[in-house]
């Protein structure tokens, strides 16, 4: 492979710290520098790799694995054949992933259940809520002083917000609270004192009854980890070693995103000449300090490695953006992160190095003034037209397409404004919202069943089961069944359940027993058929309003969970990684609409990590983050920054709330910065004009103090027409939000007149013999058919197979088997007349979104594939495999009828085509 000589560099230093710039290849170096370590001789079990998602790690994995495959095919070197088994099992984790291991492995040790289980964000949140209220009902004596000053509802989420930061509180003394100058007035200052051993005496308080009921339960979160692990090393030096011993390299990615506690338990385990250490990350892209991120840890630590005489090296060449965003960013960025003032937390910005070919007709910075905030709504929609115009018209280089652009937010919080005047334009678009896969009712209640499977006696996750759509159980019959098991002197909820005569409950008592008995014999992925397939649950979500999510997610769940079973994890592995290495943050599953020809709206820490054509940065005026009063710690004892008025503050606490504004400053800076560098040819600024008595947002004056910059850009301002008609869809393309062809139909809203029918949906009231196929294996190649479906949607007259198989080689979304699947699939229709028709076609549209009323209803339908060859019309519907073939036909001929409707022609032939069989039908 080839490297330049800053990657070579980084690859081929012993340890040290890699600042990677956006863009310049991170992932890529931190993999081969992987490698280099097992070229040395070292082995997978003694190296340890720490990365910020679960997601992450499953992709360093991978594509070490598909290194190992090019360098077994390169040398045949059989010892790569023994890592390469090795590597599912590699410490590739998140800290929290290696802390659980480092907890269980130690429990005796700790006095912990190793079969302790971690409790999601929204079983913790309940569990503190639920001690804070009978703290403040039991005793509101003890509160006196706060509520009067906060209220109640105040003092709750104060003590919320101290229980998130409860490693300081650990450490507090209220007896320093006293020495504290809080007010210049002594006075005053004594009140303030008062309240503030008050507030820290009850949150001390309960973070003693929260540590023991975890203890006590052994259900700990996630911060519960890490506490847990620094006080084992802290307290057993024996343990420390071991762990010194036994990882001989230490890889630490997105290290700026890391904290002061997670950083004590890395050093904890590296020790300089006994293991090396190799931390790669971007001070300029720490922009989850609301999540607990400290970016003065990697700017500390970058000066400590200057001052030791390690490596620190700087990545800056740039192969993702055009060389005019390079060098707009590298001007603007130079004035903006001057690494002025505080340093710890001002990173000083490294120009980057434009990497990628100058030679591109299309692309750079663009700007466009706005007037007001309905100004700039309109001539956003107004500018994907004119751009998508302008590209097609003038510069025909490739096909611009709406899934090219992305419009970034600081947040969601309006962004119904900005779907409204895409709406009127009738430019399709998806709005990418939802973390939290985990939590989610549908994937939640699947997970809860594997590990009641696994403990009978987990009364929390059976009911997770009751309340979820399998059961649905009423509170009624929850507070009975609460009732008799406190009567029964709290026997456990499976035996109470037993007494209860509900068809539902029995149904489930069934197979609870049925699958327990079989628990050893069924992987988790079978165990889970058995679930859907029993309470047929797809049919039960089709009913909800966000059906579509709901089963996708289903689907999404089945889908990692075979990923894991194949990368060789047991039953055990596998409900362990589901509750406690899986993040928070993992995004719902994604549906047709949102991998569709849309443009995309999604926050800037949704964006972090990816890149796209074209950027759309809009509501450079808004203000910035606002997070209510806030726990400041100075020295260790907390100021509630809402408390004290600055100009009466004492002036330690006056220089502390200084530089808290000044840290929410410089992470509105580096927000801007990451923003900025995901788009790859052209980055859109809306900039507003400037008016006397309108105040300026925290981005408009970042920027507007770089006023001469702009100057130099001049050029780049372009005027967006005001005469810009609508978006016409060319055959009948709809909007995805109108939907689509799905097999379950959405609910529909009130007061639609007209009857709306799926097209799938008809075929099925067409056909009157039942299909035999099961639910389940219906779920199991859905998401086998949405992968090839993805892949030849781009199928057509320009892109043929053999353009397609480079693209899967190179598309890091599928997984190496998925790759080989589709690559195998690729190969066998590549010389099939369906195919070879289609990429000879005179025109070829694909996953054609269409409505049509017919018969006095509102008919919808996604067409596969559209095309016109040698003056015919051809209509073709992708199979993963032959199904019931009256259904199919039906089917087709609906699309036919619907394509005639919005078309005005007349299908002439019409084709089912069985990808895994290579095989077609003709039809019409």
């Amino acid at each position: 492979m080839d490297f330049t000589n800053e990657q070579l560099k980084a690859i081929k230093i012993e340890e040290g710290l890699v600042t990677a710039s956006a863009g310049s290849g991170k992932t890529r170096i931190l993999v081969e520098k992987y490698l280099e370590e097992l070229k040395n001789g070292t082995n997978v079990e003694n190296l340890l790799a720490l990365t910020f998602t679960d997601k992450a790690a499953m992709e360093m994995k991978d594509r070490i694995s598909k290194r190992i495959d090019d360098w077994l095919e390169s040398t045949g070197d059989m010892r790569w054949w023994k890592l390469k088994d090795h590597i599912p099992f590699a410490k590739i984790s998140t800290i929290h992933s290696f802390c659980s291991d480092v907890i269980r492995e130690n429990a005796f040790l700790l006095g912990i259940d190793s079969e302790f289980t971690v409790v999601s964000e929204g079983e913790k949140k309940d569990i503190i809520d639920t001690l804070i209220n009978d703290s403040i009902r039991s005793s509101p004596d003890k509160y006196e002083k706060c509520i009067v000053q906060f209220g109640v509802k105040k003092v709750k989420e104060l003590l919320e917000k101290i229980m998130e930061e409860r490693y300081y509180l650990d450490k507090i003394d209220t007896k320093d609270i006293s020495s504290m100058n809080y007010l210049e007035d002594p006075t005053n200052n004594l009140k303030v004192i008062e309240l503030m051993e008050e507030f820290v005496e009850q949150a001390k308080e309960i973070r003693k009854k929260y540590k023991e009921h975890i203890f006590k339960e052994s259900r700990f979160d996630f911060l519960d980890l890490l506490l847990i692990v620094r006080e084992l090393f802290e307290e057993h030096h024996e343990v420390r070693e071991r762990y010194r011993r036994r990882y001989k390299c230490i890889f630490v990615d997105e290290f700026q995103d890391t904290n002061e506690l997670q950083k004590e338990i890395i050093e904890a385990v590296h020790k300089p000449g006994v293991n090396k250490i190799f931390y790669v990350g971007d001070e300029k892209q720490s922009i989850y300090r609301f999540r607990g991120a400290d970016v003065s840890v990697f700017i500390n630590t970058k000066k400590s490695f200057n001052t030791k005489n390690k490596s620190v090296l700087v990545m800056s060449d740039n192969f993702r953006s055009h060389p005019q965003i390079v060098g707009f960013i590298n001007n603007m960025f130079s004035n903006i992160m001057k690494g002025e003032g505080n340093e710890e937390f001002s990173p000083k910005y490294e120009p980057m190095k434009a990497r990628v070919s100058p030679k591109r007709k299309f692309g750079g910075v663009w700007f466009v003034k706005v007037e007001d905030s309905n100004d700039e709504l309109g001539k956003i929609a107004r500018f994907i037209l004119h751009v998508i115009k302008r590209y097609e018209n003038e510069l025909r280089e490739r096909k611009m397409i709406f899934r090219n652009f992305v419009i970034l937010l600081r947040k969601l919080t309006n962004v119904s404004t900005i779907e409204k005047a895409l709406d009127k334009y009738h430019i399709p678009y998806y709005t990418v919202k939802g973390r939290g896969f985990y939590e989610k009712m549908e994937v939640k209640s699947l997970i809860s069943f594997l590990k009641l499977l696994q403990d009978p006696g987990d009364n929390i996750s059976l009911l997770s089961i009751l309340r979820s759509p399998m059961i649905l159980a009423d509170e009624d019959m929850l507070f009975m069944i609460d009732e008799q098991r406190r009567a029964k002197n709290d026997t456990s909820y499976l035996e109470i359940l037993k007494g209860i005569d509900d068809e539902r409950i029995k149904t489930f008592l069934t197979l609870y027993e049925r699958l327990h008995s079989l628990k050893g014999m069924l992987s988790p992925s079978e165990v889970l058929s058995k679930v859907i397939e029993e309470f047929d649950l797809l049919a039960i979500l089709s009913v909800f309003r966000s059906s579509d999510k709901m089963i996708a997610n289903v689907e999404k769940l089945l889908h990692m969970i075979e990923l894991l079973e194949y990368q060789g994890f047991n039953y055990r592995d596998i409900v362990e990684y589901l509750t406690t290495y899986a993040s928070p943050k993992e995004s719902e599953a994604m549906t047709e609409v949102e991998q569709a020809n849309v443009v995309r709206i999604m926050s800037i820490h949704q964006a972090k990590g990816l890149e796209f054509p074209i950027v759309i940065l809009p509501q450079l005026n808004a203000s910035g983050g606002n997070q209510g009063d806030k726990i400041i710690f100075e020295r260790g004892i907390p100021i509630i920054s809402g408390l004290l008025k600055e100009n009466k503050a004492a002036s330690v606490i006056k220089e502390s709330i200084k530089r808290e504004k000044m840290k929410n400053l410089e992470e509105e800076k580096r927000l801007l910065y990451v923003a900025m560098t995901r788009a790859q040819d052209l980055l859109a600024l809306f900039l507003p004009v400037e008016k006397k008595n309108r105040k300026q947002g925290v981005w408009m004056k970042i920027l507007s103090e770089e006023n001469g910059v702009f100057e130099d850009w001049k050029d780049s301002f372009i005027e967006i027409p005001d005469d810009i008609q609508p978006f016409e869809a060319k055959a009948g393309f709809t909007s995805p939000r109108e939907r689509l062809d799905i097999s379950l139909a959405e609910p529909i809203e009130k007061g639609y007149d007209q009857p709306i029918v799926s097209v799938t949906e008809l075929a099925r009231q067409e056909i009157k013999e039942e299909v035999d196929e099961s639910k389940v294996k219906e779920l199991f190649n859905a998401y086998k058919g949405k992968l090839f479906h993805q892949v030849l949607e781009m199928l057509d007259n320009e892109k043929k197979i053999c353009d397609l198989k480079k693209e899967v080689k190179m598309d890091r979304r599928f997984t190496e088997r998925e790759r080989k699947e589709l690559i195998r699939i690729l190969e066998n229709i590549k010389d099939n007349p369906i195919v070879k028709m289609i990429e000879n076609a005179d025109r070829v549209e694909s996953e054609m979104s269409l409505e049509a009323e017919m018969d006095g209803k509102i008919f919808y339908a996604r067409v596969d594939k559209y095309f016109e060859y040698k003056g015919k019309n051809i209509v073709v519907d992708f199979k993963t495999n032959k199904g019931n073939k009256a259904y199919e036909d039906e089917q087709l001929r609906n699309y036919a009828r619907i394509l005639e409707k919005v078309l005005g022609k007349k299908m002439n032939e019409g084709y089912v085509l069985y990808l895994v069989k290579n095989d077609f039908r003709r039809v019409l």
